[in-house]
């Protein structure tokens, strides 16, 4: 009895300690993404703490789930973003994954002279999460490829913009089931992005259809 009592102990702690380094290596990913990193020092303890190098060549993908029912739960979207999670850590190995509410957010250390095709992974991810709940739809959102740690936060922000604009651009796969919006293939659309005032974005819209709208 005293055995399993202490088994018991020593796993509960070894699943605190999981958890705790989890949490902490989650904030340090978040600043990093959001910019929130303001010494050179901070971000070389932090890409250490993370085990990522300072200036290797990244970018990042923004992943997300469509659903076919527009009713889905707050635990059955924690569910099933963690099948999506599951999913990307085996399809793409040696990348650093957050969770960040709906989302999925990867960095990914690339060669630049070596070609992947990114399409071709997120189709293997929609196997996997469709093997598991088949009205799901995985979509990605890519940022360009940067140098430099220091430059993340705008590949991250690429990412994040190309999921706006993935159900009007974005490439489907054969049975569309997925969508992947790569930024730079956005064209004249990426002046959208830069637009954060909802009156500037306006004047892009032709006065017959701000009357429709209004109306």
């Amino acid at each position: 009895e005293n055995a399993v009592t202490a088994l018991k102990q020593e796993l509960f702690r070894q699943s605190s300690l999981a958890d705790l380094e989890k949490k902490f290596q989650s904030d340090i990913m978040n600043n990093i993404l959001n910019g929130k990193v303001h010494s050179i020092q901070e971000l070389r303890r932090d890409s250490s703490l993370l085990g990522i190098s300072m200036d290797a060549s990244y970018r990042i993908i923004a992943f997300n789930l469509g659903y076919s029912s527009n009713q889905v739960d707050l635990n059955d979207t924690v569910k099933y973003t963690n099948i999506l999670n599951n999913a990307i850590a085996i399809e793409f190995p040696n990348v650093k994954i957050q969770n960040d509410m709906d989302r999925v957010i990867v960095i990914q250390e690339v060669d630049p002279a070596r070609k992947q095709e990114l399409k071709e992974i997120v189709m293997k991810i929609q196997k996997r999460v469709a093997s598991t709940k088949k009205d799901l739809k995985v979509c990605a959102g890519v940022g360009r490829m940067i140098e430099g740690i220091e430059h993340i936060p705008s590949s991250f922000k690429e990412a994040t913009d190309s999921l706006m604009f993935i159900d009007i651009l974005g490439d489907e796969n054969e049975d569309s089931q997925s969508k992947i919006m790569i930024f730079s293939d956005m064209g004249i659309f990426k002046l959208l992005c830069q637009l954060s005032d909802e009156k500037e974005m306006m004047e892009y819209v032709p006065e017959s259809l701000q009357k429709l709208y209004h109306y």
